[in-house]
């Protein structure tokens, strides 16, 4: 009877530590995948907002930096409240979660808790023995959103 005690007293243990390792806040994580986003000359506004790889594409002096649109907290894709124009009053939302972001993804309401991640993007050579002008965006290869692709 007393063996039975132990291992039930173990069995809950492990239970509770199942659940608390799995409970942890985190954020949903795009599956891996690399998209080619075409000749990196088409980048020539500030802003570029790609749906179809569920991309924003900002370039400055630096070079780009390439920014998720999909939630952080189910991976519903994000819409915008105006695509034609870009600036400080541009809010990416979830039409599930109901959760918003601002323009450079950090998060304005929840339930998200965590801003949108910025991936490392290579030109083709570099990976697929492509064109040197093509830019592919590997997922999940987060970076900083200081990271930028150094403009040729």
């Amino acid at each position: 009877m007393r063996l039975r005690a132990e291992r039930l007293l173990f069995l809950f243990a492990i239970v509770l530590v199942i659940i608390n390792c799995g409970c942890q806040e985190r954020p949903m994580r795009r599956p891996v995948s690399i998209f080619d986003l075409g000749n990196y000359q088409q980048f020539t506004e500030p802003v570029t907002y790609r749906p179809e790889a569920q991309l924003m594409v900002f370039k400055d002096a630096q070079g780009l930096s390439f920014m998720s649109t999909e939630c952080t907290y189910d991976l519903a894709l994000l819409t915008l409240n105006n695509p034609q124009v870009f600036g400080p009053a541009t809010i990416f939302s979830s039409s599930f979660s109901t959760s918003k972001y601002g323009l450079r993804g950090d998060v304005l309401s929840g339930p998200a808790k965590f801003p949108l991640p910025f991936y490392r993007a290579r030109y083709a050579e570099a990976i697929l023995d492509g064109p040197k002008t093509s830019i592919y965006v590997e997922l999940p290869g987060e970076v900083a959103a200081s990271w930028r692709l150094a403009l040729r």
